[in-house]
């Protein structure tokens, strides 16, 4: 027996995403609903086909960041920060520049990559698949970063989102 509707109270982005009816089926224990699924692949059609291609293009850089940077060092990093809270893999987050992780959510009109969240989280989710902890770091920069563009103060953007971000090869600053 199929249950009423849930209601649905607009408050995101995705508000014209039909609410998902509960119904029992032979696939209950399937944790999303065919109609849900369903949903999701007419919202993934709007996209432009160019940003799957882009999609794919970070997951691909970011598998190869990680199997040729990350993954040799996992360990050693992990022995180091048990015996040093304080240390921190300066020399990874500079091999991560010249992929351009760290601007990957700059918009290009900032003269970043304008990746936007999808890419940053696939990116994180690659690199995770190495070292979580490498991925975390990488990440909370692009986090940062996010609070940075919402602001839409044009002193914070100048100073803090298109200064440091000019050249590509920018490197994080150690300390």
């Amino acid at each position: 027996m199929e249950q009423e509707a849930v209601k649905h109270e607009p408050t995101t982005i995705f508000d014209d995403i039909l609410p998902v009816r509960e119904t029992k089926s032979a696939y209950s224990d399937f944790p999303f609903s065919w109609e849900e699924i369903d949903n999701s692949f007419r919202v993934a059609r709007r996209f432009p086909a160019t940003y799957f291609r882009q999609l794919q293009e970070v997951r691909s850089r970011a598998r190869e960041f990680t199997d040729k940077y990350v993954r040799p060092r996992a360990v050693e990093i992990d022995q180091r920060v048990k015996l040093d809270h304080s240390y921190f893999a300066w020399d990874l987050m500079k091999d991560a520049c010249k992929y351009r992780f760290f601007s990957l959510i700059i918009p290009e009109a900032f003269e970043g990559v304008g990746g936007g969240v999808l890419l940053m989280a696939a990116r994180v989710e690659e690199i995770a698949v190495g070292c979580a902890g490498v991925a975390s770091a990488i990440g909370v920069h692009s986090a940062g970063l996010s609070c940075g563009l919402l602001s839409i103060d044009p002193y914070i953007l100048e100073k803090y989102i298109r200064g440091p971000w000019k050249s590509h090869t920018a490197t994080p600053s150690s300390p």
